[in-house]
């Protein structure tokens, strides 16, 4: 569903919450088995997960995440259930994370029934938990055996107040047998003034994906003074792609002071100036290392 509207309905719900702590990023989801859970609260402050190509418009608020794997095909349903009076969205997930290579949308409802009412997936949510059906319902989906899933629960409300949740179907669901492969490691490179030439950057193993700071290519051309980060993925097992980042250094360019030369004659000796910061390339009447002859002047 697309659009918030607000319906009444009557709740009959039951229940056997099991207690889970709170979290917010979709790469630390969950592992879920099924079980009916209670999540007390869902916590803000870290909304920067993306949902692209979901339902969700305007991104995370308060979100929480399951992620599982179907240990057989068949049918899946599910129970979202506010706790107090909240509007609680959802998308369900499989493969990766939004945004990740792999990831494709199963379901998503984007609907505010107002108030403290349930939302979720099943065709038929009064037969299968006792609860009527509203526009935040979508339809019964399948899940295909082996395939990893990822469930975002988003409270819209944005506040503390978390939900519990429920299952239902004919598939059978169970923590990913797999790992979330290992962080690649990006070689060191700079610091860099504005002006250096570019650089290729390297990383183990090869073969990833630049990007950030970097091109595509892993070329990183330091032309902007501050902290430039650039990230470099690996495809590997899991939701979200085994990953780095490297802060790289571009300093802001000098300003150099030209200390005053000394007093001299026509016929005087040589002398060299002096400058702040040392170490900078001389020219005009100064030789490359500084010195002049008043002489030649």
């Amino acid at each position: 569903m697309n659009s918030k509207l607000y319906t009444l309905v009557t709740i009959f719900a039951f229940l056997l919450p099991v207690s889970a702590s709170a979290q917010f990023d979709c790469c630390s989801a969950q592992a879920y088995g099924g079980e009916t859970l209670s999540i007390p609260t869902v916590e803000s402050g870290n909304d920067n997960d993306s949902f692209a190509g979901t339902c969700l418009a305007g991104g995370e608020n308060s979100s929480y995440y399951f992620t599982f794997e179907a240990q057989t095909s068949g049918t899946f349903e599910v129970l979202i259930n506010p706790i107090g009076t909240n509007d609680y969205d959802f998308a369900l997930m499989q493969g990766a994370c939004p945004g990740n290579p792999g990831a494709s949308v199963v379901a998503c409802s984007f609907a505010a029934p107002g108030g403290n009412f349930p939302t979720g997936i099943s065709s038929d949510p009064l037969g299968s938990f006792g609860v009527a059906q509203t526009n935040g319902w979508v339809a019964t989906v399948n899940l295909t055996q082996g395939s990893v899933y990822v469930l975002i629960v988003d409270n819209f409300t944005d506040n503390a107040s978390g939900f519990t949740i429920r299952t239902a179907g004919t598939a059978t669901i169970g923590p990913p047998s797999g790992g979330s492969g290992q962080d690649p490691v990006i070689n060191p490179v700079g610091p860099f003034c504005p002006g250096d030439p570019s650089v290729t950057l390297t990383a183990n193993p090869p073969g990833g994906t630049w990007g950030g700071a970097a091109s595509a290519s892993g070329v990183f051309i330091p032309n902007s003074p501050g902290i430039q980060t650039v990230t470099y993925a690996v495809t590997g097992e899991g939701i979200c792609p085994p990953e780095a980042e490297l802060q790289i250094t571009v300093f802001s360019p000098p300003n150099p002071i030209i200390n005053p030369p000394p007093t001299a004659c026509s016929n005087g000796s040589p002398f060299f100036m002096t400058a702040s910061p040392a170490g900078g390339t001389w020219g005009g009447a100064a030789a490359p290392n500084g010195q002049v002859s008043p002489s030649a002047l």
